[in-house]
């Protein structure tokens, strides 16, 4: 199996996983999405497919791990802003010429 078709299966499975997050009307987020991988992991009697969805549960927590890190890095980022400009460079009158 090529990288593209393990990565089709692996959406398939991620939107089964969803569907039924959505069926039940609970929560949508990442946690509660894990949580319905390893519940759908358990009831698989089909060891493929264990793995298949052992591997999105991998997925799905590096993209977490990503997505954190990612957001800490624009956080450090707007952070790290130096002003070139402060009120304490400004001159004692208000002329603007």
């Amino acid at each position: 199996m090529n990288r593209s078709e393990r990565q089709q299966l692996i959406d398939e499975i991620i939107g089964e996983a969803t569907l039924a997050l959505l069926q039940r009307a609970g929560p949508v987020s990442f946690h509660a999405l894990i949580e319905q991988l390893q519940v759908m992991e358990g009831q698989s009697d089909d060891t493929y497919r264990r793995q298949l969805i052992a591997q999105t549960i991998a997925e799905v927590r590096k993209s977490i791990t990503e997505g954190e890190r990612a957001k800490q890095q624009r956080a450090e980022g707007i952070n790290s802003v130096q002003y070139l400009y402060t009120d304490s460079h400004h001159s004692g009158n208000n002329r603007k010429h």
